[in-house]
């Protein structure tokens, strides 16, 4: 579910461990987190009609384990602080 160019502060890993708790359709997970550059971004391939539904739960869920930031709208959304 993490994608990282090298090792992730630790708000990062905590958000991604509280996006993996949270429910998607078809418990497919398809939610990718990008960490590259200090900066995150959060991504779904758009396969299926739910992609975008399960990328705004996994981001809320993101938000609440890293407990600081605010994501961006949309697919391809970086995570500010």
């Amino acid at each position: 579910m993490l994608v990282a160019d090298g090792r992730p502060e630790n708000w990062v890993v905590y958000g991604v461990r509280a996006a993996t708790h949270a429910p998607s359709a078809m418990n497919r997970q398809p939610v990718r987190f990008i960490y590259e550059d200090g900066l995150v971004s959060a991504v779904v391939k758009q396969e299926e009609e739910t992609d975008l539904i399960d990328l705004g739960i996994a981001k809320l869920n993101f938000e609440a384990g890293a407990e600081r930031g605010h994501w961006t709208f949309g697919n391809g959304a970086l995570y500010e602080l």
